[in-house]
């Protein structure tokens, strides 16, 4: 890794050379993090960047954000990971900010430990297991399953979670 690169940058999707028969692998980066003991992932192409969690302003009127933060200037909406998968509110506002970003939004999704960036065969992401296909309207952020030799990890489509 350059010093260019970022932690990010150098998990995104590449191809790489497995094996001596040369056979060419699409990798997936993905950003896992835990709440309530289950690991999930977001693909690291939604991930800006990660910062230890600011302090949050909370916003009136608005039950699906903890409130907003300042990130060098920038108001950002932050919303509690662990809340929109539990139901739950979150016990501690320690911990970490994913900050994601696409052509039409940036905001923050809190989680409570430091995400650990990994690599994955793209083929091994199971996009339609039928516990997939059970799952009910307010539960549709899980777009896939990935299974490891120790665990299992949700794939999470954040921007499906957050609207």
């Amino acid at each position: 890794m350059t010093k260019e690169q970022s932690w990010v940058e150098q998990a995104e999707s590449t191809v790489i050379t497995k094996g001596s028969d040369r056979e060419q692998v699409e990798m997936s980066g993905l950003v896992v993090f835990t709440v309530n003991s289950q690991q999930y992932a977001i693909a690291v192409e939604h991930i800006k960047e990660v910062i230890h969690t600011p302090p949050i302003t909370p916003l009136p009127q608005s039950p699906d954000l903890l409130g907003v933060c300042n990130v060098r200037g920038t108001v950002i909406a932050v919303m509690d990971m662990y809340q929109k998968i539990t139901k739950k509110d979150a016990e501690s506002l320690d911990g970490f900010i994913l900050i994601l970003e696409n052509e039409d939004l940036k905001v923050g999704v809190l989680v409570d430990q430091i995400p650990e960036s990994t690599q994955v065969e793209s083929q091994k992401i199971n996009t339609s297991a039928a516990a997939l296909k059970s799952l009910d309207n307010d539960e549709r952020f899980i777009t896939g399953v990935v299974r490891t030799d120790e665990r299992f990890i949700f794939l999470i489509d954040p921007f499906l979670l957050i609207n």
